[in-house]
């Protein structure tokens, strides 16, 4: 059923116009300065969903925003494409050929389904371009200076976790001097170069440059012998962010905790299950790990039998 018109008066036009943009999951604004006489419809109503905004004309909402992609597009006019018409075309004609396969970004909607359909193909529009919640911790390129401290663990921090990532990682050289690493998490390829630590073991060097997955690849079957296969485990704390990096393969067992800063000597919230404090150990640098894993020193350290 389509629209009833709406031109002129009407006394109950802001509740029935109201239900209409609810109805499809669209966000309803009352501007009373827009009740001015000039509209084909008036009312104070619009309606409004992520960049886009809905205007009621004489019998159909008239849709504008930021346009959804041509895929989308097409998908919506084979389900409603008499009813949800580009550019408010009577013809209805699909979008590839209206905007040669250009975003569109103007409808007129005839009827509640077919607002219903616009809105869920905005949303889903959205929904594929939002920011991946597993990318929210990667690393960037990025030229300056590392300042961070890391820790040993107790138990009690697994609850804490907000999110963790795969990390593989390897060592074209590990020289403390001038460490390059290459490491691919989830999917995303990173190198890192290293210099000297300070002599607080806080702050080192550190350029990151983002590679493609293939130049990983080859990196990688070029680096010392040695991998590090380890999980990231995320916890925010305050306006600092814990990384525990749970290890795997030859160092499994070892768990270690690192903390960033902006500027050394920064107070930051110390939680329960924060252990012994390890920066600047040689020992538990990951490019000493990778040639001298965990587990190593576990059997060297045992006692005869």
């Amino acid at each position: 059923m389509t629209f009833p018109n709406m031109a002129g008066h009407h006394p109950d036009i802001d509740s029935v116009l109201r239900q209409e943009l609810t109805q499809a999951g669209i966000e309803v604004h009352s501007l009373q300065f827009l009740l001015n006489g000039k509209s084909e419809v008036n009312t104070s109503i619009r309606g409004s969903l992520h960049g886009w905004e809905f205007e009621r004309s004489w019998s159909y909402w008239v849709a504008t925003g930021p346009g959804i992609d041509a895929d989308t597009a097409d998908a919506l006019h084979n389900t409603h494409g008499n009813t949800v018409r580009i550019g408010g075309h009577c013809g209805s004609p699909s979008p590839r050929e209206f905007f040669q396969g250009l975003g569109c970004g103007h409808y007129h909607v005839d009827d509640q389904q077919g607002l219903k359909a616009l809105a869920d193909a905005i949303l889903s529009v959205v929904k594929a371009n939002a920011p991946d919640p597993s990318q929210k911790y990667a690393e960037q390129n990025s030229i300056g200076d590392e300042i961070e401290r890391k820790f040993l663990v107790k138990d009690g921090w697994r609850p804490q976790v907000e999110s963790s990532s795969t990390l593989r990682q390897g060592y074209l050289n590990s020289d403390p001097a001038r460490t390059v690493r290459v490491r691919i998490q989830d999917g995303r390829a990173v190198q890192t170069i290293k210099g000297l630590s300070d002599e607080s073991g806080e702050k080192r060097p550190e350029l990151n440059k983002k590679l493609t997955l293939a130049e990983a690849d080859f990196m990688l079957d070029l680096c010392e012998p040695g991998m590090i296969d380890k999980t990231r485990h995320y916890i925010p704390a305050g306006e600092h962010l814990w990384e525990i990096d749970e290890f795997h393969g030859a160092n499994e067992g070892l768990v270690v905790a690192e903390i960033s800063f902006k500027t050394q000597g920064e107070d930051f919230l110390r939680p329960e299950w924060l252990g012994e404090e390890v920066t600047g150990r040689l020992e538990f640098y990951n490019s000493y790990l990778a040639k001298h894993p965990f587990n190593s020193w576990v059997e060297d350290k045992a006692p005869d039998a």
